[in-house]
C-alpha cells in the first residue's frame, strides 16, 4: 500500500472511531437529560402553570448537562484516559450550561449558543489556538447541522418521536462532528509525537 493512502487509512480510522462515540454519547446523554427533564415538565403538575418557563429551563439545562458530561466522558475514555474522560466531560457541559444561559434573554439561538460554546471550552484543552478555532467550528457546524435536520423533521407519533430522540437528535450530529474533529486531532498528535 503507498504511504499516502496508508496514512489517509489510519486518520479515517482515528476520525471514525471518535465520531462514533461522540454521536453515541452525545445522544445517549441528550437522551437521559430530555427523559429527566420530561419528569419535571409534566402539564398535570400543580406547579406547572405558575412555574412553567423555571421548570422549562431546568427541563433544558438537565438535557444540555447531561448531553456534555456523557458525551465529553465517551470521547475523553477514546484517549485510554479516566482524568481526561473527567475533564472533557465537566468542561463540555459546563461551556453549554454557560451557552445555555443566553436562553434568559429569551433568544431563539440558544441551543446553537450553548453547542458553540461547548466546543470552545473543549477545544481550550488542547492549549493551541489553530485546535481551539477547529474544535469550536466543528461545534458550530454540528450543532446548526443537527437542529437544521431536526427542523425538517417536525411531525413524529409518540413511537417515532421516541426513536428520533435517540437516534436523530441535534446532539447526535454534534457529538459527531465534534468526535471527527477529536479524532483528527488525535491522528495529528500521534503522527506527529511517532
Amino acid at each position: 500500500m503507498e504511504p499516502t493512502k496508508q496514512v489517509n487509512k489510519e486518520m479515517w480510522k482515528y476520525m471514525l472511531k471518535f465520531a462514533l462515540v461522540g454521536a453515541i454519547g452525545f445522544g445517549i446523554g441528550n437522551y437521559i437529560g430530555w427523559d429527566a427533564g420530561i419528569l419535571i415538565d409534566s402539564p398535570h403538575h400543580e406547579s406547572y402553570s405558575q412555574y412553567g418557563f423555571l421548570i422549562g429551563f431546568i427541563k433544558l439545562s438537565i438535557g444540555f448537562m447531561m448531553s456534555g458530561v456523557v458525551g465529553g466522558f465517551a470521547l475523553g475514555l477514546v484517549f485510554k484516559d479516566v482524568k481526561k474522560a473527567l475533564l472533557f466531560a465537566f468542561v463540555i457541559a459546563f461551556g453549554m450550561c454557560i451557552g445555555f444561559m443566553t436562553r434568559c434573554v429569551d433568544t431563539a439561538y440558544y441551543n446553537i449558543i450553548a453547542g458553540i460554546i461547548g466546543a470552545f471550552a473543549l477545544g481550550l484543552i488542547f492549549k493551541d489556538i489553530k485546535k481551539i478555532i477547529l474544535v469550536t467550528f466543528g461545534g458550530m457546524v454540528g450543532i446548526v447541522v443537527g437542529n437544521i435536520i431536526v427542523s425538517d423533521c417536525i411531525i413524529f407519533d409518540a413511537y417515532g418521536y421516541c426513536l428520533f430522540r435517540v437516534i436523530l437528535n441535534p446532539m447526535v450530529v454534534y457529538g459527531l462532528i465534534i468526535g471527527l474533529t477529536v479524532g483528527y486531532l488525535k491522528y495529528k498528535d500521534v503522527l506527529k509525537n511517532g
